[in-house]
């Protein structure tokens, strides 16, 4: 039955995935980083990505280059005391100099300043500066 069922699944995204390219390897996956989101700002021409921990660490805010396909930063999310954020860390859209990162648990959007992940010191954390 599993392969009846994996067949049936995976037989139409192949024909998608043609015409695909792989972009970069999502960084921390061998750390237990649960990738979740991704956007895309073509003024820094950086991804963002964002997840969270298997191991119930601070929930990381990730930078890759798109040209140069390298981790240009990765921070930890933090509430506004300052507390790691461990929570669900959700998709992820980036707009007008803030990122939005979606929270399940409380059907939100916490807001990041994308100057203050950009700018903060690798494995530093970073506050979210509202929730909406």
């Amino acid at each position: 039955m599993f392969l009846v069922f994996n067949i049936f699944t995976k037989a139409p995204a192949r024909s998608s995935l043609q015409h695909s390219k792989k972009a970069f390897v999502i960084p921390w996956s061998n750390k237990g980083y649960i990738a979740q989101g991704i956007s895309y700002d073509q003024g820094t021409d950086n991804f963002y990505l964002t997840g969270y921990m298997k191991d119930g660490s601070a929930s990381p805010i990730l930078v890759v280059n798109k040209s140069s396909r390298k981790l240009v930063n990765a921070v930890r999310m933090a509430k506004p005391d300052g507390s790691p954020f461990t929570g669900h860390a959700g998709g992820l859209s980036v707009m007008d100099n803030k990122i939005y990162i979606a929270g399940s648990s409380d059907s939100c959007f916490y807001v990041f300043e994308k100057a203050a992940v950009d700018q903060a010191k690798r494995n530093s954390s970073v506050k979210y500066s509202s929730v909406l």
